[in-house]
Order: structure tokens, then sequence, then C-alpha cells
């Protein structure tokens, strides 16, 4: 049975596309939320980490690689030096 008849949960929250796939039995299909970056959840409502250009995500927050700044961790530090 198709739990998911007419679309996906909340319509993906508008931050995810609605996929049909096979169902666990393979006789029926159920539509699924696949959530954009940044997004998580079964219907994508729940914030998450964008994808981090420079780091890692831990606990749902970009933990940025050493020199590198900005939620995303796509900005290069600059430290000047004067002499």
């Amino acid at each position: 049975m198709n739990d998911n008849l007419g679309g996906c949960p909340n319509d993906c929250s508008k931050h995810g596309d609605c996929v049909e796939i096979p169902a666990k039995d393979g006789d029926e299909t159920v539509n699924i939320c696949k959530c954009f970056a940044g997004w998580k959840n079964q219907d994508c409502s729940v914030k998450g980490c964008p994808i981090c250009v420079h780091g890692k995500c831990i606990d749902d927050v970009c933990v940025c690689d050493a020199g590198y700044v900005k939620d995303d961790c796509s900005e290069r530090k600059y430290i000047i030096i004067f002499i």
C-alpha cells in the first residue's frame, strides 16, 4: 500500500523533491522526499548542514578546516601581518 498516496509529506516543505521509489515488498511504490542541501528529516523541514566546502558537518554545523570561515566554510580567512 502506498502510504504517501498523492505526494510526499508536507510537500517536502518546499525544501526538497518528491521522488517515487519501489516499496520494500517490491510490488508498489512510495513517495519520499529527497531533501535539498542544508535540509533534512522525512519532510525536509529541519535545517541541517549546508554543503561544507572546506570542512565537515558535525552535529548539523559546518566545522571549517584551518584557514576557512563562513557558515559553509567557503571563504578563505586572510591574516594581514605588518612588518
